[in-house]
């Protein structure tokens, strides 16, 4: 699995559906057929950088 974000590949498991990128330190979400990546910025507020739907 690539990070969606920065298409690096160091990417962990975190939660049932919920994965790290150690490289952007962006969290990836997925329900059903979408992804949240989400961002923290430098004061610590979460926010959502990118969805998508995923296809095959």
């Amino acid at each position: 699995m690539k990070c969606p974000y920065c298409s690096s590949k160091e990417i962990g498991k975190i939660g049932r559906k919920k994965y790290f990128c150690s490289n952007c330190f962006s969290e990836i979400v997925i329900n059903s057929n979408k992804f949240k990546v989400i961002s923290l910025n430098e004061k610590g507020i979460a926010k959502v950088v990118k969805t998508c739907t995923i296809t095959d």
